[in-house]
């Protein structure tokens, strides 16, 4: 599958559940890092002052979309992430916004999407030398975009 038609069918899939989603398009060759799309979760009430005062709020989340395969036992082949993209990942969540990486793995018929915890440095630099994602560093998208799953995927992003 090419980065391209994992773009679609993931946007199409957010869209069936209700979610907006945007892709970016920036111009081919650029070196900005910026992520292919944001994905607005599900509303969901916070407290801001007491219970007097609610707010409804619908978190994003940015997404730089890769794909890949699952290879020896279990673990993920995933196409390179470039400096720049990855610096703008690094510096958005150090500001306490949320963004990730999500794999797309499958075929024309079946696919899967996972999200790859989140990396320092040193490991970003081994993972660039082979592409490679071990099992206990990657999980299931989730298939609803709820309130709890936005602060697993905060939580799991961060390095």
């Amino acid at each position: 599958m090419k980065e391209l038609d994992f773009k679609r069918r993931f946007r199409a899939r957010l869209a069936e559940g209700g979610n907006w989603t945007d892709a970016f398009e920036p111009a081919y060759g650029t070196t900005m890092g910026c992520p292919d799309i944001a994905v607005q979760f599900d509303k969901f009430q916070v407290v801001l002052d007491g219970p007097a005062r609610l707010a409804q709020v619908k978190p994003i989340v940015f997404c730089e979309l890769k794909v890949g395969a699952i290879v020896d036992g279990g673990q993920l082949k995933v196409t390179v992430i470039r400096p720049a993209q990855y610096s703008w990942h690094r510096v958005f969540t150090a500001s306490g916004g949320v963004c990730c990486f999500v794999v797309g793995v499958g075929g024309p018929k079946s696919w899967k999407a996972f999200v790859l915890k989140g990396m320092d440095a040193k490991r970003f630099g081994e993972f660039n030398k082979n592409g490679i994602v071990r099992k206990d560093e990657y999980k299931d998208w989730p298939e609803k975009l709820s309130l709890r799953n936005y602060i697993e995927m905060r939580e799991w992003a961060r390095a």
